[in-house]
């Protein structure tokens, strides 16, 4: 017999998969994990906004994990949902049920088309929510991998410590290496509307 669950966290989906996964085999409730990541935001999306248009697509990818060595490391999440109207599909659960009110088009003042029932965001808003709530998670994420000291992460160094990580090789968003005894990659994800994570 095989358990398994479904849950929905956009971007930061693999991240929090990635950490239930760990969970479970540290947990010894199970000795294998296997992690399927997939996005549909086409489904979503309206061809003629040019805003999630250029940025998302389709796509899937499935990830095993497994007792042994080497290990996963430590995780930094946390959840801030303030920004959740800047990136949001207004229309089709119980708040707002689908009507031929909300399944009207809608024309914002750059041109775009959209209607409640299809992805809205705001991309400017996104991209200051990262620049805001990433660094932290960086520092973070390093200090549990022991890359950076103390002093690196308090006064957010972008010496020889940034530079050495920033280097590594590109998952999602970035990629961090680790050293030691638990020599694996560590990824960073947001969303704004549920939650800023990082894994090391």
């Amino acid at each position: 017999s095989v358990a398994a669950l479904d849950f929905t966290l956009a971007c930061s989906g693999f991240v929090y998969g990635l950490y239930l996964a760990r969970a479970l085999v540290m947990s010894g409730s199970a000795r294998h994990v296997l992690l399927v990541t997939a996005d549909t935001y086409s489904r979503w999306m309206n061809p003629r906004d040019r805003g999630p248009m250029t940025l998302f697509g389709d796509g899937a990818a499935a990830t095993v994990v497994s007792a042994g060595e080497p290990k996963i490391g430590s995780f930094v999440l946390g959840t801030d949902g303030a920004g959740a109207e800047k990136f949001v599909v207004r229309a089709g659960g119980a708040r707002l049920p689908r009507s031929k009110a909300t399944a009207q088009p809608q024309i914002d003042d750059h041109g775009n088309v959209r209607t409640d029932e299809q992805l809205r965001m705001d991309g400017p808003s996104i991209f200051d929510f990262v620049k805001q709530q990433i660094p932290p998670l960086v520092r973070s994420v390093l200090g549990f991998a022991g890359r950076c000291s103390r002093r690196q992460l308090r006064a957010g160094s972008r010496g020889r410590c940034w530079r050495s990580t920033w280097s590594a090789r590109s998952c999602w968003a970035w990629c961090w290496p680790r050293t030691g005894r638990t020599r694996v990659g560590g990824c960073c994800s947001t969303t704004l509307r549920g939650s800023a994570s990082a894994v090391g």
